[in-house]
């Protein structure tokens, strides 16, 4: 019996016992070993597997079987150890990190936040992706916790939708999810109903929130998990203080780090009259999907989303300090055209590199 199964027939069946694991004992005959205590964090990875309608199922079944979940969950995880089918390490490693508060003699060694670190940088692995930035976010804890409201808040129409409406055909015209009519629904849905949701709480809709939301929903599908994503990381610092208190504050910190680690640069800028805000607004507003390869984009949101909003600040600089010495040999309107960053083919960029770089500039 497949994973899918199993929770299914959990929910048709399993749910009589009172102890579920002598249900899984049954519909597995082999013996499970004595159940560990695991956070909730493990039983949504279990969850991640399953497809919509599972998920549906779950979510109809609200708290009643919530503390059942839970201990399948357990036994789950005893049956991949049992049966040594491998989770991807790092993956292993990461969930194991989340683990830590509650890890017991039995567990492996809980990694450290600098392996944790490497570990994302490495990159997170395209079917983990989507799960994996709930986690860190803490997306998935607001959706168990509030299954009805975004259904609630998609049948809501909000005063922004016209400018919604305007910009959704603009975000990432030419990849082919947003070229779909279900694509640009999917888009509007979440910009829909996180306006509503943030109605009285701060902005409710500014350009930029569409590239945020689509890229939620490249690596998620999800409209639901991108809309509780989206909640979850627009009222961070970062992204409160570039779109709804004083955002100049952004911008002459990024001075201060041009300053210090690019003074060249700094000192080229300032004869030309150029300030951060002048290039990077677009960079920043949109964490680089507007202006870098998707592929890189969702390397830098992984360490974005598991770390630090720093990494943004970071790749502005590595960015530039590639491009030094184009840079010091041009005016103004020369240097905000090439840092525009259109005429640079998306195949140039070294993703390894980028990274590398970024992180060797220490940011506060």
């Amino acid at each position: 019996m497949g994973l899918r199964g199993v929770i299914h027939s959990f929910f048709e069946v399993g749910s009589s016992y009172n102890d579920p694991s002598r249900w899984f004992q049954d519909i597995i005959p082999e013996p499970t070993d004595q159940l560990e205590v695991f956070s909730e964090d493990l039983m949504m990875y279990i969850l991640s597997l399953l497809d919509s309608e599972s998920l549906g199922i779950i979510s109809r079944c609200g708290k009643k079987y919530h503390k059942l979940v839970v201990r399948l969950t357990q036994n789950l995880l005893v049956w991949f150890e049992n049966r040594d089918v491998k989770l991807r390490p790092q993956i292993r490693d990461i969930l194991y990190y989340s683990l830590r508060r509650q890890s017991t003699a039995s567990n492996p060694t809980p990694i450290s936040e600098t392996k944790l670190k490497l570990l994302v940088a490495a990159g997170i692995p395209r079917d983990d992706r989507w799960f994996l930035w709930q986690h860190f976010t803490g997306a998935w804890d607001l959706r168990w916790k509030n299954p009805d409201l975004f259904p609630f808040l998609l049948k809501r129409s909000s005063s922004v939708l016209p400018h919604i409406s305007r910009d959704v055909p603009r975000t990432f015209p030419n990849h082919p999810y947003f070229a779909s009519t279900p694509g640009q629904q999917h888009l509007q849905n979440v910009l829909n109903a996180y306006a509503n949701f943030n109605q009285r709480k701060g902005v409710r809709y500014c350009q930029g929130f569409n590239n945020i939301a689509g890229i939620l929903l490249l690596a998620e599908s999800d409209t639901e998990a991108a809309f509780w994503t989206m909640v979850q990381i627009m009222k961070t610092d970062f992204f409160v203080g570039i779109y709804e208190v004083n955002h100049s504050d952004c911008y002459q910190f990024l001075q201060t780090l041009i300053d210090r680690h690019l003074p060249r640069i700094s000192e080229h800028f300032k004869s030309e009259g150029i300030v951060p805000e002048m290039f990077s607004k677009s960079w920043l507003l949109t964490a680089f999907s507007t202006v870098l390869p998707l592929r890189l984009v969702l390397r830098i949101w992984d360490i974005m989303m598991a770390n630090s909003w720093t990494i943004l600040m970071q790749v502005t600089l590595a960015l530039l300090d590639a491009h030094t010495d184009a840079l010091l040999e041009q005016s103004q309107d020369e240097i905000l055209s090439h840092l525009g960053l259109r005429h640079v083919p998306e195949n140039s960029y070294n993703d390894e590199a980028i990274i590398l770089k970024a992180h060797s500039f220490d940011v506060p």
